[in-house]
């Protein structure tokens, strides 16, 4: 290791408070902050998803990289230097319910119709969490993706999450953010990003059979925020659960199919009422 100081990388899983913290440091560290841009990469099927930084920026001077497409691989960006993970996971119904409020939101703003809860989860990737960390931060092709069992996916995605500077729940962003800016010299709170105000869909009005499919179609989720979500900044790996997932890859393939139908229908719609 070098005497240059740490660069943390905040792996910003969508609707976990990540938002909060990109706002946060673009405010208060500007060109010593790095907010990656999606490249989308040729044969995406056999190719992991791609990411793009600024261009002109002195890396050097770098403290602090986030972004949705970031990659693990732009650790080699920084020889020498200790990369300080951090990630924030969610409990998956939770999850969802705010990823549905909040794309409502965007319905609303660009005039499309609203759709119904469920429709937006037929649409919607399962396991969303997990699938995110492999496709993005861990880089990992889809085509090796669809062959992994729900069991081989979580013991990848722990087996990486040992070595992070810091895992938790989404309510934990205040801690993490406190910490992190008293090793940036900037301010310790932030104001929250993305609270809506408007809510089409809450999770205490949700039916009990709804809840009870979304624990089953998302139990790798389930499970990575049970076993992760209180470890926080401690070394120790948590203990995991006794019980193995079920393999649901055909379940999980016959999802994914269903998903892009559905979203191919919600694109239609969308131009029948003047979206884009």
């Amino acid at each position: 290791m070098t005497d240059q100081p740490p660069v943390h990388f905040f792996v910003h899983v969508p609707k976990c408070a990540g938002r909060t913290i990109e706002l946060h440091l673009e405010q208060h560290i500007g060109p010593r902050y790095i907010h990656t841009r999606r490249r989308k990469a040729p044969g995406r099927w056999f190719a992991p998803s791609a990411f793009r930084e600024p261009s002109g920026v002195d890396l050097a001077a770098v403290r602090a990289v986030s972004g949705h497409p970031l990659g693990a691989s732009m650790a080699t960006r920084f020889p020498g230097r200790e990369i300080r993970q951090a990630v924030l996971l969610r409990h998956p119904v939770g999850m969802m319910v705010s990823f549905h409020n909040f794309r409502m939101m965007i319905f609303r703003r660009e005039g499309w119709p609203e759709v119904s809860f469920e429709r937006f989860c037929r649409s919607r990737h399962v396991n969303p969490a997990a699938t995110f960390l492999l496709s993005y931060y861990f880089e990992q092709p889809w085509s090796r993706i669809v062959r992994m069992t729900r069991q081989d996916k979580f013991d990848f995605i722990s087996e990486r999450l040992d070595r992070f500077w810091f895992v938790g729940d989404y309510r934990n962003c205040d801690d993490l953010i406190a910490t992190v800016s008293r090793d940036l010299g900037i301010p310790e709170t932030a104001d929250r990003a993305n609270v809506l105000e408007k809510k089409v869909t809450r999770e205490a009005d949700l039916v009990p059979a709804t809840v009870d499919r979304l624990l089953e179609e998302n139990a790798l989720d389930l499970k990575l925020w049970e076993t992760w979500k209180d470890r926080r900044f401690a070394t120790a790996t948590p203990a995991p659960a006794p019980v193995p997932i079920p393999d649901r890859r055909m379940a999980t393939f016959a999802h994914e199919i269903g998903r892009m139908v559905e979203n191919q229908r919600l694109q239609l719609s969308h131009g029948r009422h003047g979206g884009t």
